[in-house]
C-alpha cells in the first residue's frame, strides 16, 4: 500500500456517498439505505452510473491506494436524530457534561487514523484526510492531536469562529485561520476549494 486516503463524511455527505454508491452496493449497504430513506431499488440515472464508474476508474487506476470513508459519531448510522430541537438539547447536554460533538468528532477521527495503521501493510503508508465543511475542521485538528498525515485535503475550511463547528473555549486561544496554521507545520494543506 503507498498510500491511504481517509475522507470523513459529515451527515449530508455521507447520504449522498449512499446514492452515489447504490447501484454497486445496495446488497451490503440495506441498513443505511434504509435509515437515510433510499429506496435500494430505484432506478440508476444515466447521470449517477457516470460518477460512480469515474470513482471506481480512478480505485482501479491507482490499485496501491486505500480508500477509507469513515463517519463519526452523529452521522451515518450514529445519527443522534432529525429532530433539530433534538439535537439542540443534546449538544446542550454534551456542554455541561464538558464536552461537545464535534470535539467527540476529532477524537474518533484520531481513533480511526490509529486503527488504520493497525491494518497489516498500511504502517508506513502515506496518509491524506479529506474533509468538507464541519468536518474540514474535525480533521484539520484530528491532524494535529493523530499519528502523522501526509496531507490534508479541506473543502469549505470555516473562515471564522462563527462558522466552525462547536469545540468549548477553542476561539479563546486560536482560531480557525491558526489551527490551519499549526496543521501546516506538521503536514501539507490543500484548500480544495481555492484551486477552483
Amino acid at each position: 500500500v503507498s498510500a491511504i486516503h481517509v475522507e470523513v463524511l459529515a451527515e449530508e455527505e455521507w447520504r449522498k456517498y449512499l446514492q452515489l454508491g447504490r447501484p454497486a452496493f445496495a446488497g451490503v449497504w440495506n441498513e443505511e439505505l434504509k435509515l437515510a430513506g433510499i429506496a435500494a431499488d430505484t432506478p440508476v440515472t444515466d447521470k449517477m452510473r457516470k460518477e460512480l464508474e469515474q470513482q471506481l476508474d480512478h480505485v482501479r487506476e491507482h490499485p496501491k491506494e486505500v480508500y477509507v470513508t469513515f463517519m463519526p459519531r452523529g452521522s451515518g448510522l450514529t445519527i443522534l436524530t432529525d429532530n433539530e430541537r433534538h439535537i439542540t438539547q443534546a449538544r446542550r447536554r454534551f456542554m455541561l457534561l464538558g464536552q461537545t460533538l464535534a470535539g467527540m468528532q476529532v477524537w474518533d477521527v484520531c481513533r480511526c487514523l490509529q486503527a488504520t495503521r493497525t491494518l497489516p501493510g498500511f504502517g508506513k503508508a502515506a496518509l491524506q484526510l479529506w474533509g468538507k465543511g464541519d468536518m474540514a475542521s474535525v480533521v484539520s485538528l484530528a491532524s494535529l492531536y493523530g499519528p502523522t498525515v501526509g496531507k490534508l485535503n479541506l473543502t469549505n475550511y470555516p473562515k471564522n469562529d462563527k462558522e466552525q463547528p462547536d469545540y468549548l473555549n477553542i476561539s479563546r486561544i486560536v482560531t480557525p485561520g491558526q489551527i490551519l496554521g499549526l496543521a501546516a507545520l506538521r503536514t501539507k494543506v490543500n484548500l480544495q476549494d481555492q484551486n477552483k
